[in-house]
């Protein structure tokens, strides 16, 4: 078992989603994440044969490989950086040395270093301040 932290408001609505969204690249609708994130949109849209705008960026989304999902508990669309939860991996496999590494650490929020893979567990809670939480997977992986 591999510990690790990771700074969330709801650790639950996490593990049940199982991926990691790019931080601010949230969208209301899936057109809005299109028109974000595809150059020259409009121009594509005005030589297409799409009738519905919707339909068409959705299109255009899966043409150009951009994974946006909806992230439930927020009610928003999310471009998908990876499957599994950005985290922050302890070096230990002791759950009270975890407890301990992540107590002592400074973690600046990100989840920029690793990634969970496998079964997640959420342990508790490190700092209810920052939302931080304390986490077991099978292993993790390099971002």
């Amino acid at each position: 078992m591999q510990y690790v932290v990771r700074v969330t408001l709801d650790p639950a609505a996490d593990i049940a989603r199982g991926w990691s969204g790019w931080q601010g690249m949230v969208y209301d609708s899936l057109a809005d994440a299109a028109e974000d994130l595809i150059a020259d949109l409009d121009e594509i849209w005005e030589s297409s044969s799409f009738e519905d705008y919707g339909d068409f960026c959705v299109d255009q989304l899966h043409r150009q490989g951009l994974d946006v999902r909806m992230d439930e508990p927020l009610g928003k669309w999310r471009l998908v950086h990876h499957g599994g939860l950005s985290c922050y991996a302890l070096d230990t496999e002791d759950e009270q040395e975890a407890w301990e590494l992540a107590r002592a650490g400074r973690w600046d929020g990100t989840g920029e270093a690793e990634y969970t893979i496998g079964e997640v567990r959420w342990i508790g809670e490190v700092d209810p301040e920052w939302h931080l939480h304390l986490f077991a997977c099978e292993r993790t992986g390099r971002e």
